[in-house]
């Protein structure tokens, strides 16, 4: 189990956005409780469930919408290559979209390349789509692991 603190300032020259204001009104935090079966067991099949219980309200009638991300995920390993296909869903209207929805799909590939050095250097590759709102992205990351 998670919680996360999401900080999302408000782009505007007007409003003041300090981290540290919880009042209500100005608050610009967002906290997402989700649970995940990846620390739980071994299986090649994972699932994460995220819920927003702060933060995430309708403008027009200022209720939370407990926005709801369902991620599913099943990685393999091809050519000593890490992959993990994804999918992920919201059950109902929230910040994801206005209706159930499948909101996240793609495919992760990472390598970790050890160089004979005090340090190794991961790096991955996705390649995402979001089927409801008609986007695609591709992501690359590389760092070093000591």
């Amino acid at each position: 189990m998670t919680l996360l603190d999401y900080y999302i300032p408000v782009l505007d020259s007007v409003v003041s956005n300090r981290y540290l204001n919880f009042q209500k009104g100005k608050n610009r935090h967002w906290l997402e409780l989700n649970i995940d079966n990846y620390s739980i067991d071994e299986q090649r099949f994972k699932w994460m469930i995220g819920t927003f219980f702060s933060g995430d309200k309708n403008k027009k009638t200022n209720k939370a919408y407990y926005s709801t991300y369902i991620e599913f995920k099943y990685p393999f390993i091809v050519l000593s290559i890490d992959a993990e296909p994804f999918i992920g869903t919201t059950p109902f209207k929230g910040m994801y979209a206005d209706k159930f929805a499948i909101v996240h799909t793609g495919i992760t590939f990472s390598k970790e390349f050890d160089l004979k050095l005090p340090f190794k250097i991961p790096v991955n590759l996705s390649f995402i789509t979001n089927p409801n709102a008609k986007k695609s992205f591709v992501t690359f990351g590389a760092g070093i692991a000591f």
